[in-house]
This record gives structure tokens, sequence and C-alpha cells, in this order.
């Protein structure tokens, strides 16, 4: 190419180049400053159908992994005994006043642990490091997050019941602690 074609091109492109570059800088730019760094929440997690449901036989790094059915609220269905402190369904409720899921969940849980008070052993570990051993104990479930519940040992969850709403989630706890106490408080298990 000749060097004054050479020069005309670069002429009639370099025009447009930098209002170009000048706009898109500036849409990162009052994008950075519209959305301020925040991320949007993440949504609770779900329990999701697994190789060896399907069949097959799921591994993590060399180790079965465990498989679960679901029930009401989402909860797993553990294959374990009822854990009991004196003669009553331990509840343990793990969550931190940071976690807005947590937040979310932790008046339900405590309406509806109140209507047990009696038949249930309540653990409220709600901004507490206590009983880690028990948190550690179901890692292949929670994987670390937050909020976690285990009702009797027979049922658990990591996440709220946000997407079911506080209705369904009410419920769907009542129904499993019903079935953990057999049946009482008779006025609130019918």
């Amino acid at each position: 190419m000749s060097e004054e074609k050479q020069k005309s091109a670069n002429q009639t492109s370099s025009p447009y180049l930098i209002p170009l570059a000048i706009i898109v800088a500036g849409a990162l730019v009052g994008a950075g400053l519209y959305f301020g760094g925040k991320q949007p929440p993440l949504p609770a997690p779900s329990v999701q159908p697994t190789a060896t449901q399907e069949g097959q036989e799921g591994q993590v790094a060399g180790e079965e992994v465990p498989q679960y059915e679901t029930t009401v609220g989402n909860f797993l269905v553990l294959n374990e005994e009822v854990c009991q402190e004196n003669g009553q369904p331990i509840v343990y409720y793990f969550g931190s006043s940071g976690c807005p899921h947590c937040s979310w969940e932790y008046p339900i849980i405590k309406e509806v642990m109140g209507k047990f008070a009696d038949q249930i052993s309540f653990h409220d570990l709600m901004d507490k490091q206590e009983e880690f051993d028990v948190f550690q104990k179901y890692i292949d479930i929670n994987g670390g997050g937050i909020p976690f519940i285990v009702l009797g040992c027979k049922y658990a969850r990591v996440g709220s019941g946000e997407q079911a709403g506080e209705e369904a989630e009410k419920q769907a706890l009542t129904q499993l602690l019903c079935e953990l106490t057999s049946k009482k408080p008779a006025e609130v298990c019918p």
C-alpha cells in the first residue's frame, strides 16, 4: 500500500475509534458506579439429582458420594437414628446474622421451635461457634454453607425456605417435627 493511501486509511478509521473507546470506557465506569461493586445475592442451594440416583456411581475425589431422598421443604432424609437429648429429638440451627438467607430463616425457625419447646431440644447456633463438630459431621450435605438445619439427625437442609415462602416453610418444619415427636404437642400436630 502506498504511503498516501495508508495515511488516508489511518485518518478515516481513527475518528471512529476514539469516540467509540470513550463511549465504552464511560459505560464501564458508569456501570461500576451504579452497581458499586455489589454482586447480586446467590440463590438458596438446592439438591440436584446425582449420578448415583440416575443409576451411575457418583464419586468425589475417589470417595463415594452419599445419596439422599428429599422430603417436604427440600430436606434430605438421612439414614440415621433419631438423635436425642433428655429423650427429646435434637434440632440444630447453624446461621449468621451477616447471611441474608440465615436472617430470613431465623425468625421462622424460632417461631416453629417455640411451638415444640417441651418436645424438642433446640440448639440455636445463630452467630455461635459452638458444636462445630456437629456441623462438620454433615459436611457432605452442607459443604460449609449456612443456614444449615438438622432435625433430629433424620432430616437436614442447607439453605433457607425462601423460594417456597414463609407459610410453606413453617408447614414443612412443623410436619417434620410432628413426625419426630410422635405428633406432640397435639394442638400443633393434627
